[in-house]
Order: C-alpha cells, then sequence, then structure tokens
C-alpha cells in the first residue's frame, strides 16, 4: 500500500493510493470529510530515504530536493508531497520513503 500526505500551509492531507485498474470499484465515502480523487499525471522532482521519517529528517530532504531544483533550473509547481511505503513494522533500515513536488518548466535564464 502507498501512502502519501501533502504538506501545506494548512496542515497535511492524506491519500491512500489505488491502482486504476480498482477505479471503478472505489466504496463511496460515508464521511463529509473524505473524498475521492483523481491524481493528475506531470513530472515531479523525488528525493528518497530510508528509515524513519519524522519532521526534522522530512525537513532535511525537502531542503536537499529544493537545492537540486534550484541547481538545475526546475520550479517548483506544487506542495510537497510525502510517500510511505512499508508497513509501521518493517524495520527501519528496510523502509522506504519518498518527498515529492511537481516540477514546472524550465525557470528562465
Amino acid at each position: 500500500m502507498k501512502i502519501f500526505e501533502e504538506v501545506s500551509s494548512e496542515g497535511q492531507t492524506m491519500a491512500f493510493v489505488v491502482p486504476s485498474a480498482h477505479w471503478d470499484n472505489i466504496p463511496k465515502p460515508n464521511n463529509p470529510l473524505l473524498s475521492i480523487k483523481k491524481f493528475d499525471k506531470g513530472t515531479f522532482a523525488v528525493i528518497r530515504y530510508s528509515g524513519t521519517s519524522g519532521s526534522a529528517k522530512e525537513g532535511k530532504m525537502m531542503e536537499k530536493l529544493r537545492s537540486w531544483m534550484d541547481q538545475h533550473g526546475y520550479k517548483k509547481a506544487s506542495n510537497y508531497m510525502l510517500a510511505f511505503y512499508n508497513p509501521p513494522l518493517m524495520p527501519p533500515m528496510f523502509r522506504r520513503n519518498e518527498i515529492m513536488v511537481r516540477m514546472s518548466t524550465f525557470l528562465q535564464s
């Protein structure tokens, strides 16, 4: 299972990824705080890291990703999204985490 969290100034939003083959079989939520949305395709900058994830580590990884984008002339076009791919009982050294952000076209030089 993939879990995404979008980080914004209003807080965090959580999403569970459903393969497109099952899109038509998703049950409608019975809570008004839940919604079903398709995620638009796009080009993303992604940094992968292992271990446990916390605000200090996530901040460090976001800064590394932002620095890479600046060095390569890319512009941030969305909020940062955190992706967690493993169950909580997975030993930290085997966990896979990512931070991603949608990129727009190259910055003007």
